[in-house]
């Protein structure tokens, strides 16, 4: 029996793609000791490998993409996933981190709990996406000047604002204070 098991899905193990693809239930189930998944690269690229695999290919499509085009001299769009076809992408995002942005042409969300209620991952515009590829491009005294910035609370940036619009801003940005332009 599991020398069957392992002729039958010897290619896919051979692949050690970090999650597992359930065509029949159209479902990508990333596996529980998966601690960081890359939408490109573990979700995307995974699929489109796996699709060539024996006959998955006659499943219906999961996954499709939008983003890269150059934009502004050698800068990039952000990469943007959609799963499609009712696809669901099984993770548990206490044991998982999710790098990229992943969306669902079908559902409110394309993640979903082990027994598929729908969750719903912190929201982070699209072009933090293209961070990496600009971080490249940096000279080193860049670089160390951005490893200055201060972080007193978590992933919140300390900023100093003294104007906005070229106005001088004025308060404290409480109830009684409100920030104001002078």
């Amino acid at each position: 029996m599991s020398i069957a098991l392992w002729a039958s899905f010897a290619e896919d193990w051979e692949k050690q793609h970090k999650v597992v693809f359930d065509g029949a239930n159209k479902r990508i189930v990333v596996y529980p000791y998966i601690t960081a998944i890359d939408i490109k690269r573990d979700i995307y690229s995974a699929w489109k490998e796996w699709v060539t695999i024996r006959d998955n290919a006659k499943f219906p499509s999961a996954i499709r993409t939008i983003g890269g085009d150059t934009t502004i001299g050698t800068q990039r769009a952000g990469d943007i996933y959609f799963l499609i076809n009712e696809w669901k992408l099984v993770v548990d995002f206490t044991a998982t981190v999710i790098s990229g942005m992943l969306f669902s042409d079908d559902f409110d969300t394309a993640y979903f709990d082990e027994y598929l209620n729908p969750t719903y991952p912190a929201q982070v515009s699209s072009t933090v996406n293209a961070i990496e590829t600009a971080i490249a491009t940096l000279d080193t005294a860049t670089i160390l000047k951005i490893a200055q910035l201060t972080f007193t609370k978590a992933n919140e940036l300390d900023v100093n604002v003294q104007s906005m619009n070229g106005a001088e801003l004025l308060g404290t940005g409480t109830d009684q204070d409100k920030w104001r332009g002078q």
